[in-house]
């Protein structure tokens, strides 16, 4: 289930919906994926069965795209900036997904990046501020 709406997550960033916004729609829809089999395998189908009724209930994923891109609230003020970032972090990291690698976390992993860098930067300029002093 955690493959299901990977495809959809892509196509969003593409759109310009902002990450968090990415992520938060593909963990709701994860979720009443997940709720729709267990009442179709209560209902007396097996997995296969409950999962392909659970995704015809959905709806396919131009539906859903739409729907989504259709809230302008959603989209990402530098829509570009998104796209780009995940194409970089493509070409830069392997392939698999993980909670670092994951385009919904790009923006957080950047900001956190610059703040250890200017940290280090800070933490430097004092450092040779009080060599020079002493000397």
């Amino acid at each position: 289930m955690r493959e299901s709406f990977r495809a959809l997550g892509r196509r969003l960033l593409q759109e310009g919906i902002a990450p968090r916004y990415v992520l938060r729609t593909i963990n709701e829809l994860r979720d009443h994926e997940a709720d729709l089999i267990d009442e179709a395998i209560l209902a007396g189908c097996n997995y296969g069965q409950a999962k392909h009724e659970a995704r015809q209930r959905l709806g396919d994923e131009n539906a859903l795209l739409s729907v989504v891109a259709a809230h302008k609230r959603l989209h990402a003020r530098f829509k570009s900036f998104n796209w780009q970032l995940y194409r970089l972090r493509t070409m830069l990291v392997p392939q698999e997904e993980s909670f670092v690698t994951s385009p919904a976390y790009g923006p957080g992993i950047a900001r956190w990046s610059m703040s250890i860098c200017c940290s280090g930067m800070i933490t430097f300029t004092l450092l040779f501020t009080m060599q020079a002093v002493i000397s």
